[in-house]
């Protein structure tokens, strides 16, 4: 079924490829002059007011259901209407309209200046003037209009998030490679080459390698654990220490037995009730964060749910699918909103008549 779905992806590509490209070639023999009927100024005033009117129009048409789509599905905001109205491109569809026109009325038609093929040309100037436009103004300026409206910003909790996430996965880094410099195969490795080719590592201090080796430490059993030729370490992050006495008894003292007990997250204890559950949830509500986590897992479900299709265990177009992408949609909504998670619950709402 991918393949299948990837074969008409790729079939739809090359066929608007085409089509663009007859349409282009048309058009571009109408605005040259080469065509009998000349497109003259007065058209290219008349074009640059229908692009005008036919960009107020779509704006009067989404913001005319705008109090409906603010308030149904995953909801739009005024300047997300606003840009819907800003981004509509024109093109395939007209072109092909225009194209298949013209071809009907050259094929029924002799005489080369009749009124019937000048007005037909006129009519697929205009249509590719529009398609042009659009492509020209409304696409190239997208990103400047998006970054003007503020829908590319990230609230702060998402840029907090972010910046925790990259942090866990940069000591996780450094977790595996001091793990690694306790074999022997690496200890004449030259740390300042690590730091070349893997920018994560470029800025760790002395600080951060302590307890990066002292939590590797006690997450290994004593009698297993080995301990790492940190010297190459060592004497790259020294170079730009500006106290030149610092202390490395740590590192010394690094095969002493490792007495302390680890500490992990007790599992959820006897005393756990359902009261306590929604104690705990409407706590977690408050917090900014909490939606973009939610946001965050619902995007690596979808995920899942799309490797699922790759490997053959969901249909694309059977109705589990379907029914699990609305349950996320539902969800989605629902997190926007500051709500908890209902994806599997929204899940069997589509199944209900």
């Amino acid at each position: 079924m991918e393949l299948m779905n990837n074969f008409w992806e790729l079939v739809e590509h090359l066929l608007n490829t085409l089509l663009f490209a007859i349409g282009g070639t048309v058009w571009g023999t109408i605005i040259s002059n080469v065509h009998p009927r000349e497109f003259t100024g007065t058209d290219w005033g008349y074009l640059i007011l229908l692009y005008i009117l036919a960009t107020v129009i779509r704006f009067g048409l989404v913001f005319l259901f705008y109090p409906l789509i603010a308030r149904i599905g995953l909801k739009s905001s005024v300047n997300e209407a606003v840009f819907i109205s800003y981004g509509g491109l024109r093109g395939a569809v007209g072109i092909a309209l225009a194209v298949y026109l013209d071809n009907i009325v050259h094929r029924n038609t002799d005489d080369e200046l009749s009124e019937f093929r000048m007005e037909t040309t006129k009519l697929f100037g205009m249509t590719g003037g529009i398609a042009f436009l659009t492509l020209f103004i409304n696409g190239s300026t997208a990103g400047a209009v998006l970054n003007y409206l503020g829908l590319t910003k990230q609230s702060e909790a998402y840029e907090m998030i972010s910046e925790a996430h990259y942090d866990t996965l940069k000591m996780k880094l450094l977790d595996g490679f001091i793990h690694y410099l306790s074999y022997p195969l690496f200890d004449n490795i030259d740390f300042g080459i690590v730091q070349r080719y893997v920018p994560y590592m470029a800025d760790f201090d002395l600080e951060t390698l302590e307890k990066a080796v002292l939590k590797n430490k006690r997450g290994i059993p004593p009698e297993d654990y080995q301990a790492p030729n940190l010297d190459s370490v060592l004497q790259q992050l020294m170079k730009s220490e500006n106290d030149k006495d610092v202390d490395l008894s740590w590192y010394y003292n690094l095969r002493e037995p490792n007495n302390k007990k680890m500490h992990g997250l007790s599992l959820i204890g006897e005393g756990f009730n359902e009261e306590g559950f929604e104690a705990l949830q409407a706590e977690h509500n408050e917090k900014p964060e909490t939606k973009e986590y939610r946001l965050v897992f619902l995007e690596v479900l979808r995920a899942t749910y799309a490797r699922y299709v790759e490997l053959g265990y969901l249909n694309r177009h059977g109705f589990v699918f379907y029914s699990l992408e609305q349950g996320l949609d539902f969800a989605a909504d629902a997190a926007n909103e500051g709500k908890p998670l209902r994806d599997w619950e929204a899940s069997h709402i589509v199944n209900q008549p």
